[in-house]
């Protein structure tokens, strides 16, 4: 199993206060992609990264519910 699935399995089971750093590395490096394509990133790899963590955020919901 890959780092990544690792990621997506094991967001949901995570603490409260893991959660909420998890939200907020992924709020940021999606900002920071955005804005900026890392050298040596495609677009394909930009697009991938935006997929793999939309899967670990479905698994973070209801995390902060304000």
């Amino acid at each position: 199993m890959t780092r990544k699935q690792l990621q997506i399995d094991h967001a949901p089971s995570s603490s409260h206060q893991a959660k909420l750093v998890k939200l907020a590395d992924k709020l940021y490096n999606l900002r920071d992609l955005q804005k900026e394509t890392p050298v040596g990133w495609t677009a394909e790899r930009v697009k991938e990264y935006f997929i793999w963590s939309s899967k670990v955020i479905d698994g973070l919901r209801g995390t902060n519910k304000h």
